[in-house]
């Protein structure tokens, strides 16, 4: 009945995406939660069906951001980090974002381990 609130939902913890997805196609799941940026991919791929719900801010939850994981010991993050800055400053960027239909999910200016204290 509209309005009531359905019973607690049973955590399933899956591997990756691709068993999350697998799980709502057969009927194991009734839905997801992923970052953003997944759940504009899922939906992109099959607009009919799937859609997405975002939290906000306000409920907890801050920026997706989007990253790119390189050992600490291969000298390759200070390269990647520069390529990504020339991508932004061309704007190839933005116009992937809008090809993928990720702008929700971008963000304003690249940066190098933006969650750590230490910048190696």
């Amino acid at each position: 009945m509209l309005g009531e609130r359905p019973g607690r939902p049973e955590f399933i913890g899956l591997e990756d995406t691709n068993s999350t997805i697998l799980a709502l196609n057969s009927d194991r799941a009734d839905y997801a939660g992923t970052t953003q940026a997944a759940a504009l991919d899922i939906q992109g791929q099959s607009p009919d069906e799937y859609g997405y719900i975002a939290q906000s801010d306000e409920q907890g939850v801050s920026t997706d951001l989007l990253a790119m994981f390189l050992p600490r010991d291969n000298d390759l993050a200070e390269p990647m980090y520069e390529a990504f800055q020339a991508i932004f400053e061309n704007g190839e960027y933005e116009r992937v974002m809008e090809d993928w239909n990720l702008q929700d999910a971008s963000v304003d200016e690249p940066s190098l381990n933006p969650m750590s204290d230490d910048d190696s």
